[in-house]
């Protein structure tokens, strides 16, 4: 049985390559990932390894690339903060954003992951939604 925060650290370094199979592996079938607050573009929660695929894509396009640090784990439930840029946030000097993570890990699986991008973060989102636009 891997320690829980082995099992984030997998998805982070997934995430730095690009794969979406090897994150969603990690979720549980039934597992829910929330964000906090609402996201301009993408849904508050995501149900099940399907929907939660689709916004792990939507994520790691673009380069996408996540810096943890900080992790606390308190019996399965692992926290961390991560610098975040890429991907939605875009390119480019001024785009990275701090984000609290939540998560819980029971049988090497993630069956719940709350992200709470702050104020900063969702500026910076809504300001490259409409940059693309």
């Amino acid at each position: 049985m891997q320690k829980p925060v082995s099992i984030i650290e997998a998805v982070i370094e997934a995430a730095n390559n690009g794969n979406v199979d090897a994150m969603v592996d990690r979720f549980a079938e039934d597992a829910v990932l929330r964000l906090d607050p609402e996201v301009p573009t993408m849904r508050p929660v995501y149900q099940g390894r399907l929907e939660i695929r689709e916004y792990l894509q939507q994520i790691v396009a673009n380069g996408f690339h996540v810096e943890a640090s900080d992790y606390s784990v308190s019996n399965n439930a692992v926290s961390w903060r991560s610098t975040v840029s890429g991907g939605p946030f875009g390119k480019g000097r001024g785009r990275a954003v701090q984000v609290r993570t939540q998560a819980i890990v029971q049988a090497n699986q993630i069956l719940s992951m709350t992200i709470h991008y702050g104020t900063e973060g969702i500026q910076k989102l809504q300001a490259a939604v409409v940059e693309h636009a």
